[in-house]
């Protein structure tokens, strides 16, 4: 590669992205991130704040730019949806109406023994019944990215409770 302000030579990146190049997810909970979202971003993910005001100046800024603000894909915290029940169906249909592409849920628990039942019961409750209401809503089949977590530890201290690498190992 050999660009205006660097160049590389006998680099490999491996493996490829698949759809050709890296996607840009822009995060950040400011105005500013929201703009810069619109302008350059494949993807948006702010971390906290007005969610309907900073899709808006995404939204804005994209057109502004010439591009289509539907096809950046807006990732926003599931904390809300963790509730359950009917008012976690209401959070997933404002967040769809919104413009949100996806939730990223927090770990519903970080003992491993305990994940599998968690997420089947959390899959059962919400995602099962959420799904056709927010895909009617957007058009859209992604609503729920699945992201495969591991019930394993990262190797690092106190990250899960029984992890044998833990500094807790005993719990």
């Amino acid at each position: 590669f050999h660009g205006e302000t660097v160049s590389f030579t006998e680099a490999i990146s491996k493996p490829r992205p698949a759809a050709g190049s890296v996607p840009i997810v822009v995060g950040g909970h400011s105005p500013a991130a929201a703009r810069r979202a619109g302008r350059i971003g494949d993807g948006y993910f702010p971390a906290k704040g007005e969610i309907g005001a900073l899709i808006g100046e995404m939204r804005k800024s994209a057109e502004s730019a010439g591009r289509d603000p539907d096809a950046i894909e807006v990732t926003w915290g599931g904390q809300d949806v963790l509730r359950g029940g009917e008012e976690a169906l209401d959070e997933v249909g404002r967040l769809a109406e919104l413009g949100v592409g996806r939730l990223v849920i927090p770990p519903l628990s970080y003992n491993p023994s305990q994940l599998r039942d968690l997420l089947a019961a959390f899959g059962e409750s919400v995602i099962s019944r959420a799904w056709p209401m927010a895909r009617s809503r957007r058009g859209t089949s992604r609503w729920w990215a699945v992201t495969r977590w591991t019930p394993r530890c990262w190797r690092s201290p106190n990250r899960s409770a029984g992890c044998p690498h833990s500094r807790d190992a005993s719990a």
